[in-house]
């Protein structure tokens, strides 16, 4: 995926994504498990959802000047800290960061009946995460908008 510079387009690339991962999740549990492809096809979207949402985060971090944290989950639970996602959204994608890791370094892999059947969850996982982030941007919009400025490259 190629690095957006403005969070409406990391916001933009994230939304095409999450269709994508729904297309795919609206498929039988059998069909995902019998298709390599679409296996990989699963992966390689909660890969870059995973990576998506945290660059968003990270920019959202040091925009605020607070430290965008040296993990995935830090990085999350800072967002929470901020006041941009709650507590659950936090905890959840700290969950998601860490199968995401799991599944590029091979210590998953979405043949896993169970892993399969969380793609509808992960799908409303980023939903609510990007509107926790539209929401911020709304509240702040009107002290200096961070919309329309070009973001830092991601850490």
């Amino acid at each position: 995926m190629e690095r957006p510079s403005t969070l409406p387009e990391y916001l933009i690339i994230m939304e095409r994504l999450r269709v994508e991962l729904a297309r795919v999740a609206g498929y039988p549990l059998e069909t995902i498990l019998a298709d390599r492809d679409k296996q990989l096809a699963a992966e390689r979207l909660l890969q870059e959802l995973a990576d998506c949402a945290l660059d968003i985060g990270r920019q959202l971090l040091v925009k605020m000047g607070e430290d965008p944290g040296t993990t995935g989950r830090l990085s999350f639970r800072q967002l929470e800290r901020s006041g941009i996602v709650d507590r659950e959204i936090a905890h959840r994608l700290g969950d998601y960061y860490g199968l995401r890791n799991a599944l590029v370094h091979g210590y998953a892999a979405m043949a896993d009946d169970e892993e399969i059947a969380r793609l509808g969850e992960i799908e409303g996982l980023v939903n609510e995460y990007m509107a926790a982030v539209t929401a911020y941007l709304n509240r702040c919009s009107d002290a200096n908008p961070p919309v329309d400025e070009a973001m830092p490259p991601a850490l």
